[in-house]
């Protein structure tokens, strides 16, 4: 950012008189995750007064860590966990280690004992394997994600308090690259609730 540009900025904050809100656990916002740690707050709000008498219940609070270097922070004024809402067969099933093999042996066996069994019978018997198979699955994809944040938040707070150390760095990375599969997860089963939906309701 140029000279100019913050003394614009500035000029701009001046003018408007902005308030700032107490952040709830009053942590660092950014890590670089190096050798030379810099632990650094970022990423606030700012509000007019009219906007702080407008809205008086107002808070800032600073989520668990996720895959990003800089921490989210949630402005808020009342939170609301609607819960998870099964659905009869999520697309990403078919990537989880083991679904294949479920098919595979549920086909197996209904050929083993009916050498002549009609397709329909075959995907009908597939289909109760693969219903018996996903009790088996973690759904909460939520819970799972709010555990790898947590953690990730619990280690960086330990390289703020103990320093640099190689275990604690690759644990870091280990989460993050988990926690990102959780939100594809996320991602793809809000993304298919939402197309049967449209089609369902249209617009």
């Amino acid at each position: 950012m140029s000279t100019t540009s913050l003394i614009i900025f500035n000029n701009f904050v001046n003018e408007i008189g902005p308030v700032g809100i107490p952040l709830q656990d009053d942590l660092y916002m950014w890590c670089n995750y190096r050798e030379h740690q810099s632990f650094v707050h970022f990423d606030r709000f700012l509000f007019s007064p009219e906007f702080i008498l407008a809205f008086p219940s107002l808070s800032q609070t600073m989520l668990d860590k996720s895959i990003s270097d800089h921490n989210a922070v949630l402005l808020c004024e009342d939170m609301k966990n609607l819960g998870f809402k099964p659905f009869k067969c999520f697309n990403y099933w078919f990537e989880e280690a083991n679904f294949d093999q479920t098919v595979v042996d549920s086909i197996k066996f209904l050929k083993q004992a009916n050498s002549r069994v009609r397709t329909d019978c075959l995907l009908r018997g597939a289909k109760v394997a693969i219903q018996k198979w996903s009790h088996g699955v973690n759904k909460n994809f939520r819970a799972n994600i709010i555990n790898m944040e947590q953690r990730l938040t619990t280690l960086e707070a330990d390289l703020q308090e103990n320093g640099y150390h190689p275990n604690v760095l690759n644990d870091i990375k280990c989460t993050r690259t988990a926690l990102w599969k959780e939100y594809r997860k996320e991602e793809r089963a809000c993304c298919q609730k939402s197309r049967v939906k449209w089609i369902s309701n249209s617009d």
